[in-house]
């Protein structure tokens, strides 16, 4: 898919899984039908990059963070936009609650805002970190919102009340990312310290600390029923990590460069990952070795951004060479 003329930092699915969102340092986002390939609308920022969109989950609307620092709102059928302000600063992680009417923001100035879409104004200020916000993630019942922060600390907050539950402090760097499990009881992040933390949601106890890459860890998620984790590093490598011991069953080489970006397929049998050595490798879960069975190398810069579609038909990656490409996800050719 061709249009972008700077990188390609983030992409999203629809829930339906038929657009496809990409957001770019061209100050654009590009909706694409993912069956045909077509640009369905290019939304105009007023500068910088676009670093985090998001769907809603009927589908209808988008959001995006990006160097200014308000959150937009775009209407995917007539491409309005409306513009959410309160943020000082770059806006770095937008998320939105599956079941609620909410979004929640990140920003370059250490707050999280959560938004009420009906009324489109900020109900709630989380001001807790001293440092940029990277990352923001609700909780499968929406009743939790994780963030993540450069001051070191993870914070877990009720969204109803605003209250903040739990402070995670034992990272020992800035951290990347936040991601809850399936189920919601736990919670991973990753960390400049090289390190992978698995927490109790209910109680904020660290219940393992996952040790073995020797660089910054860019990327974390679990497999579709939470008792995988997978983690991507600069180290050039991509480990496997049992959820229930903590332990290490695998670490998969052959990157020649730092690896941004992991994804399982939603069955769990797969795992996509990308790296700054501009190709994306499948490795297949199903055996026991976890053999590469497939090296992408159609793109010409790094591979920043990577999804599957929520039926697994699709692989989609997004590149610092401006192009995003669809790819058949079982008979790995490139579709656009």
């Amino acid at each position: 898919l061709t249009g972008h003329s700077g990188w390609v930092w983030s992409i999203a699915f629809s829930r339906d899984g038929t657009q496809l969102a990409s957001g770019s340092s061209d100050k654009t986002i590009r909706i694409w039908d993912v069956t045909t390939g077509t640009c369905l609308q290019v939304l105009q920022a007023e500068t910088g990059s676009i670093w985090s969109v998001a769907f809603s989950p009927n589908g209808q609307q988008l959001a995006s963070g990006g160097d200014e620092s308000v959150v937009k709102i775009w209407d995917i059928a007539s491409a309005a936009c409306t513009e959410l302000t309160g943020h000082r600063g770059r806006v770095l992680a937008v998320a939105f609650a599956a079941h609620q009417n909410i979004l929640a923001t990140g920003g370059e100035d250490g707050s999280i805002r959560l938004w009420n879409l009906a009324t489109q104004t900020c109900e709630t200020v989380l001001q807790a970190h001293s440092q940029r916000v990277w990352s923001v993630a609700f909780s499968p019942d929406d009743q939790i919102l994780a963030s993540g922060s450069a001051d070191r600390t993870i914070k877990l907050w009720q969204v109803n009340s605003g209250v903040c539950l739990q402070t995670l402090n034992e990272h020992g760097d800035r951290v990347r990312s936040v991601t809850f499990s399936p189920d919601g009881q736990q919670l991973i992040s990753s960390s400049d310290d090289q390190t992978v933390r698995l927490w109790e949601v209910a109680t904020g106890d660290c219940r393992s600390v996952l040790r073995g890459h020797r660089d910054t860890i860019f990327s974390v998620t679990f497999n579709a029923d939470g008792q995988t984790i997978a983690s991507g590093s600069a180290d050039q490598t991509v480990r496997f990590w049992q959820a229930a011991s903590g332990r290490c069953f695998k670490t998969l080489q052959g990157y020649t460069n730092s690896i941004f970006s992991i994804a399982f397929s939603p069955d769990g049998q797969q795992l996509a990952s990308g790296s700054t050595d501009q190709t994306i490798r499948l490795w297949d879960l199903s055996q026991p070795e976890i053999p590469c069975f497939a090296v992408l190398s159609e793109h010409q810069g790094d591979v920043n951004t990577l999804a599957f579609s929520p039926d697994g038909r699709f692989l989609v990656s997004g590149s610092a060479d401006r192009q995003v490409i669809v790819w058949d996800a079982t008979e790995l050719y490139q579709i656009h």
